[in-house]
């Protein structure tokens, strides 16, 4: 999936959605927000897996973006795909 979302388009959306809420494990709003990982730029995901197979070959995947909390590294995803529709959205008027 290349949708070529920035930093610049998660903060847009999440003000743009009512804006980013306290952490909630620890109250702080003070995050960290990860398009990928590591030095090949890996997309982070969530995969659903048949557990009769405990296999990732055929798993559906969902690409999101992981907003971590700084204070005590709670993790928070939003869907990629839906940010990058709000994206084009905006774009295309």
């Amino acid at each position: 999936m290349n949708d070529d979302l920035t930093f610049e388009d998660v903060q847009a959306f999440i003000a743009d959605r009512g804006g980013a809420n306290p952490c909630e494990a620890c109250g702080t709003q003070d995050w960290i927000v990860s398009l990928s990982f590591g030095d090949k730029g890996h997309m982070p995901i969530i995969a659903s897996i048949d557990p009769a197979a405990l296999s990732l070959f055929g798993a559906a995947m969902l690409p999101v973006v992981a907003l971590s909390c700084k204070h005590c590294g709670n993790i928070r995803l939003l869907s990629r795909p839906t940010i990058a529709r709000w994206k084009s959205e905006k774009a295309n008027g």
